[in-house]
């Protein structure tokens, strides 16, 4: 399930920050050069900055480009270890000592939020941790495949994913179906459980059942015609705040323009297999700050390759319900219909994902707006 919401505001956020701190980046590299030859070694005793690892156009007009400073700073101040461009400007007084910029994130943006939760200045930095030991270097790959290309892959500490600033909050998840697999769901009296197969690209066990929950499909929904939404503050209590369910950290599956951060709702115990995940703490694609829950809207890749960046990011979660706990599930459970009609489209991608994805090409039989859809709800 892949959520667009907040993209496009993201995104102009982004360019407006980064071309704000390249700005102030020549500004402050300027001030602290005059600072230099003014002053002894003496007066200076924290150093000037710390190494500029790569090139950054100053303005839209300018055509010089920032290269590396190889300035000495006799203590240096940890950074997150999310990407390796990061830069840190010190004056001569430790109190006047700023942050310059984080690229991919407006800084403006990023105090604000941080601010907000009183949380530490970066989730992926551990306390006491050196800077060589906070760079995720023992991410697992489980698999890779193409149609279309990604990977399957674990971190090394969950808890470095997420940046501060792009949390949001979840509102409803959801389970969408099509016409089909509803009218077996209506006739069993529930949703009925379906076992992981290869398509499923997950490390989990093919022919593990369970059913598939994620955060809702925006405009197009290309799982189907009738959407199962539930509110995610009740599913919680009912079924993990109960302690009747234990939630592991499952994989990330990575895109080459979003990712899915994946969770295992189940009762036996997992503990050999898959990580406890804790919902409290900071830097996870899931947390429970302020007094509601939230999700991240982006994580980092893979060994948090800097060329690259962070990426789009959507949650899912793999509920291996037990027979006892269906009727509270159904109680929790809105049904509506779902926009479907352009899930035969041709030459267009995410359209259907049961008949068109993972290399399948068949035309979908329910190819319904949601008006023909709830038509067909209202008759059965």
């Amino acid at each position: 399930m892949y959520n667009f919401s907040y993209s496009v505001e993201y995104e102009q956020q982004r360019l407006t920050g980064w071309k704000e701190n390249a700005e102030g980046m020549a500004a402050c590299i300027q001030g602290q050069e005059e600072i230099k030859q003014n002053a002894s070694a003496d007066d200076a005793p924290l150093g000037k900055v710390l190494d500029v690892q790569h090139h950054i156009e100053t303005s839209d007009e300018a055509s010089s480009k920032i290269s590396s400073l190889d300035l000495e700073r006799k203590t240096p101040r940890p950074f997150s270890s999310r990407s390796p461009c990061n830069a840190a400007v010190v004056t001569q007084d430790p109190l006047e000592s700023i942050t310059l910029f984080s690229i991919g994130v407006p800084a403006d943006s990023m105090s604000l939020e941080r601010s907000r939760s009183q949380s530490p200045d970066s989730p992926r930095k551990r306390q006491g941790e050196t800077l060589e030991e906070q760079n995720p270097k023992d991410d697992y790959e489980w698999k890779r495949g193409m149609c279309p290309n990604h990977l399957v892959w674990t971190p090394s500490d969950t808890y470095t994913l997420a940046n501060q600033s792009h949390y949001r909050e979840i509102g409803d998840v959801e389970r969408t179906v099509h016409w089909e697999d509803y009218k077996k769901d209506e006739e069993e009296g529930r949703p009925i459980s379906y076992p992981i197969e290869k398509w499923h690209r997950s490390r989990l066990e093919d022919g593990t059942e369970g059913l598939w929950i994620g955060l809702p499909e925006l405009y197009h929904n290309w799982y189907g015609n009738v959407t199962y939404k539930i509110i995610f503050g009740d599913f919680f209590k009912e079924f993990i705040a109960s302690g009747k369910y234990k939630v592991y950290f499952l994989e990330v599956v990575q895109y080459s323009t979003k990712c899915m951060s994946r969770f295992l709702l189940t009762k036996e115990n997992q503990k050999t297999t898959y990580s406890e995940y804790d919902w409290t703490k900071n830097g996870g694609p899931w947390r429970y700050a302020n007094d509601k829950h939230e999700y991240s809207q982006t994580i980092r890749v893979m060994n948090a390759c800097a060329e690259e960046g962070d990426r789009d990011n959507t949650l899912e979660f793999f509920f291996q319900v037990q027979e006892e706990d269906i009727p509270t599930l159904n109680a929790l459970i809105r049904k509506e219909p779902a926009p479907h009609e352009s899930a035969n489209d041709e030459g267009v991608p995410h359209v259907c994902h049961k008949f068109k994805s993972a290399g399948r090409n068949k035309k979908c039989p329910s190819a319904w707006t949601k008006e023909q859809t709830r038509e067909r709800m209202d008759q059965l």
